[in-house]
């Protein structure tokens, strides 16, 4: 199984973009932004906007790089990590 946000992680890597990079461009932390990637958080709507515009990418290609089933993948686990806190 391929991990989730592979074009987007790709995409990264190739414009050398680190998770702190993204961290601050987003104002948020490296370890929220680590998260997103691994699919264990979601993104945010004005997240991923933010990131096709650092990568310089066209907003009409977001769901080739936040896939569908990996950002329900991020919202499902994030259900399940709140149902075991309450």
């Amino acid at each position: 199984m391929k991990k989730p946000f592979y074009k987007l992680r790709w995409e990264l890597k190739e414009n050398d973009f680190r998770q702190d990079d993204v961290a601050y461009c987003l104002g948020c932390s490296t370890i929220h932004v680590g998260q997103c990637l691994r699919g264990q958080a979601p993104f945010r709507g004005h997240e991923m906007y933010r990131i096709l515009d650092l990568l310089h990418v066209d907003h009409g290609e977001m769901s080739e790089y936040f896939p569908a089933e990996d950002c329900a993948l991020a919202e499902k686990k994030t259900a399940i990590k709140n149902r075991r806190v309450a």
